[in-house]
């Protein structure tokens, strides 16, 4: 599927959410800081809109990462030295359902899906040689996750299972785990 394909379909979701039953809704705005499989560690803002007067446990939440992978250094067998920077940062959106679970009180746990779109380049040196890639790619997420409300503070463990299309740089499907805290 196109990534402008895939971007209309989300705009389709959201939008039959309606703009109007977001506004009327809990709010929340955070961070969150994030451990992936191919990405290392990443930082970034969370924001979530409760649609429970909508249809209880139902939400949204948005997120923006940028992560740290790790720059990497290659010797042939002829001992020359290649070298390579990568940045990496990702945009969420996940529909997420909140349900309860018996004598557990103070967590909220949840199960969702979403789309992910994600931002991938790099560079390369060595002798004689020097390049650069970039590619913006779009998946599919599945999350799972629990919030613990407290006074004034919510926070949140999530598991982010990303299901993406080949990439070129080597970041595929991955695995993220994901901690933070929302402000009402």
């Amino acid at each position: 599927m196109r990534m402008g394909t895939r971007v209309a379909m989300a705009a389709a979701v959201l939008g039959a959410l309606g703009a109007g039953t977001l506004e009327a809704q809990d709010v929340k705005l955070g961070a969150q800081a994030s451990l992936a499989q191919d990405t290392n560690f990443g930082i970034g803002p969370r924001v979530e809109f409760g649609l429970g007067r909508a249809i209880p446990g139902l939400g949204v939440t948005g997120s923006f990462d940028y992560f740290f992978p790790d720059d990497f250094r290659l010797t042939t067998i002829e001992g020359q030295m290649f070298t390579a920077s990568v940045n990496y940062w990702e945009i969420n959106a996940n529909l997420i359902y909140g349900f309860s679970i018996a004598n557990t009180p103070g967590v909220d746990p949840y199960v969702g899906a979403g789309i992910n779109f994600s931002h991938i380049s790099g560079n390369f040196t060595g002798p004689g040689a020097a390049g650069d890639n970039s590619e913006t790619d779009a998946g599919i997420n599945l999350v799972g996750g629990a919030k613990f409300p407290l006074t004034g503070v919510t926070p949140f463990l999530e598991a982010r299972l990303e299901l993406k299309g080949s990439d070129p740089l080597g970041v595929e499907d991955q695995f993220v785990l994901t901690g933070g805290i929302l402000f009402p």
